[in-house]
């Protein structure tokens, strides 16, 4: 900008990033998105993605921000949805992939539901990743009254990391009940997890983590 010649194409910058195997960010908030999906997540085999969403409204949302970054959400395998199909609560809820899942999971005594979604995902070929949503503004309040739900919660996705070597990453979405809300995103912080305010967030973090491990895989073949 001091020199008058700040503006370049963006062929050229997009070209060198390519060559060069760097990773892009329009600014300081995907800088930081990118090093938390690179620190805290495992390392992506591919664009195929298990959407976990609490609502109907949330699992179109969380599929079409991370459609929009050339991602996946494939047809999970015939024995998921067989499996599936014994226990999923299908009155308010699915589960082809994006899930929906509150009416599944959000209650006190479903914790075993989430563990058996867990088990039939780690066993599931056709993903390579996991991105799960908290609805803390409508379940906040309950973990508070109830910690332990939350500690189940977590112990599980915790288990399904270590166990299956996937890249799972979560969405807690600010809201009116900060208060709550923001006790909660330091739990998981600290337990290792990248946290992103928003699906779009999760999506490009995510993304560009993707190409970066397809351009390593290119250059050391």
């Amino acid at each position: 900008s001091h020199t008058a010649s700040l503006a370049t194409s963006n062929a050229t910058w997009e070209a060198l990033i390519r060559q060069t195997g760097a990773i892009p960010a329009n600014n300081g908030d995907e800088v930081i998105d990118v090093i938390q999906a690179l620190v805290h997540s495992a390392q992506p085999k591919g664009r195929r993605l298990a959407l976990m969403a609490m609502t109907g409204g949330q699992s179109v949302a969380i599929s079409d921000a991370f459609g929009r970054v050339g991602l996946e959400v494939p047809e999970l395998s015939e024995s998921s949805y067989e499996q599936l199909g014994q226990f999923f609560n299908i009155i308010g809820g699915s589960y082809p992939n994006p899930f929906d899942m509150a009416n599944t999971i959000g209650r006190a005594g479903d914790a075993d539901n989430l563990r058996k979604m867990m088990d039939i995902l780690a066993e599931d070929p056709n993903i390579d990743g996991m991105v799960y949503e908290f609805t803390a503004n409508f379940f906040a309040r309950f973990w508070k009254e109830e910690p332990g739900l939350f500690d189940e919660m977590m112990n599980t996705l915790d288990e399904f990391r270590e166990r299956t070597g996937l890249p799972l990453v979560t969405v807690m979405h600010p809201g009116h009940k900060d208060e709550d809300v923001i006790p909660l995103r330091d739990d998981v912080i600290g337990r290792g997890f990248a946290v992103y305010q928003s699906f779009d967030r999760a999506a490009i973090a995510l993304s560009r983590e993707v190409g970066y491990r397809e351009w390593q895989k290119t250059t050391s073949t």
